[in-house]
């Protein structure tokens, strides 16, 4: 008689990032997205319209309070409303990646697949919203009484989108990892993206802030996109100093991201 054969699935190595595995899976990315999306929007009275109405709220009230007042309305409101849709990404996918695992955690208890599918799965969903709001913004530059250089705006925007990405997935796969373990996360991440908001470049621009403190400011992940995202409408491009510094910042925050997220992710399982 032939000796029971015992199978263990589990996750391979705790520092194998395992690309090979994230593409093989990589319908069950699709599947994670699409479903986040239709669960945010399901039984709303306005479905989808609440991904175009928030940016467009957000960013009227901050170019009448803060635009510039010889401007005119739709000169502020055009910087302002690149930026929160830019912003978005940043918040909303730090905020959804940070609570996957622990809002998934019956499938994470069920079956083996690739942890790091939950938190990315997050981050594509963002960009739904980011797609939603696009009309809007094409629609309010045809309306704009100044000239926008549509040249700059289709080189800038896309590296705003991709600038975004790139900075939120570090901290979101820490914070994700973090709030398995220490549920405190789930109120402090909220209260440290508002902190981000108020200290980005949709805010300290608008006010006098002490030339020795500018460089603190730009530690701000989100500052560099929504430069990107402003300099097609008459912001300034990022200098060279806050590109290497910005991009630098980053990929350290991946890599660290990266390191705490395989190194817990065996205890997911037990813990979530």
């Amino acid at each position: 008689m032939e000796p029971i054969k015992e199978y263990t699935i589990k996750a391979p190595g705790k520092f194998q990032l395992n690309l090979s595995e994230l593409k093989q899976y990589h319908e069950l990315l699709y599947f994670f997205t699409w479903r986040d999306i239709k669960i945010k929007y399901k039984q709303t009275a306005l479905g989808f319209l609440w991904a175009v109405l928030q940016p467009l709220l957000i960013a009227g009230i901050l170019a009448f309070v803060l635009g510039n007042r010889n401007s005119g309305f739709i000169n502020n409101f055009l910087p302002f409303y690149a930026g929160v849709m830019v912003w978005n990404i940043f918040a909303s996918g730090i905020n959804n990646a940070g609570n996957s695992m622990v809002s998934n955690a019956n499938i994470i208890k069920k079956i083996y697949f690739p942890r790091l599918l939950l938190p990315l799965s997050s981050l594509a969903g963002t960009l739904f919203d980011f797609t939603m709001s696009i009309p809007i913004l094409v629609a309010v530059c045809m309306l704009s009484p100044t000239e926008i250089n549509i040249a700059q705006v289709l080189c800038t925007f896309p590296m705003a989108v991709i600038t975004m990405l790139y900075a939120a997935t570090g901290p979101a796969l820490l914070l994700s990892a973090l709030n398995v373990k220490y549920r405190d996360f789930r109120y402090v991440i909220p209260f440290l993206l508002q902190l981000l908001l108020f200290a980005s470049p949709l805010f300290i621009k608008t006010i006098n802030i002490p030339t020795h403190l500018k460089p603190i400011l730009n530690i701000n992940p989100a500052a560099l996109g929504i430069q990107w995202a402003q300099a097609g409408f008459g912001g300034e491009l990022p200098s060279s100093m806050e590109l290497i510094s910005g991009y630098c910042t980053y990929a350290l925050f991946l890599i660290i991201g990266i390191y705490y997220f395989k190194k817990t992710e065996h205890n997911f399982a037990d813990l979530a």
